[in-house]
């Protein structure tokens, strides 16, 4: 007798367990084909940063998937354009913001973490980069308002369905 009721409560648990992981499976999958048509397109943001010459420059942001998010600084203002390594400096988002003050000479960038240049040296954005150490980016962080620099934000406004 005691077998049986031992063996009914192993069924039982055995049971349970399948019946949580059907819907778990089920939930996952629901969850996953629900946004599966955002994964392939990307998010893009853009700010007009203008420059005391005249001239003005955008901080284009596209992201896409799970993993790449990039802001561009570009002279191209097209807002669902990729970042283009010709013209653009390049910085793969990685959750250190960039601080910017703009200057007599143009637009200084304070940056902790990688920059890719643009290629093309006939391209003149009056961009200069200040690559900071991990600690004087720790620093500004807690001094860039005193120091009159502001932190570049560029949200997601449009995905790459709105664009041609």
């Amino acid at each position: 007798m005691a077998a049986i009721k031992r063996s009914r409560r192993v069924m039982i648990i055995v049971s349970t367990c399948f019946v949580l992981v059907f819907i778990g499976v089920v939930f996952g999958y629901v969850m996953l084909t629900k946004h599966i048509e955002d994964i392939g397109h990307s998010q893009f943001g853009t700010v007009a940063i203008p420059l005391g010459s005249g001239k003005v420059i955008y901080a284009r942001r596209e992201g896409r998937g799970l993993n790449y998010d990039v802001l561009a600084l570009s002279p191209d203002p097209n807002p669902c354009a990729h970042a283009n390594p010709q013209t653009d400096y390049v910085f793969r988002y990685d959750g250190t913001p960039l601080y910017v003050t703009q200057t007599q000479a143009g637009l200084e960038v304070y940056r902790y973490g990688s920059v890719e240049s643009p290629r093309s040296e006939s391209i003149s954005m009056d961009v200069n980069i200040k690559r900071l150490t991990f600690e004087g980016f720790q620093s500004l962080e807690k001094t860039y308002q005193e120091r009159n620099i502001r932190k570049l934000e560029v949200p997601f406004k449009t995905d790459s369905r709105g664009c041609r």
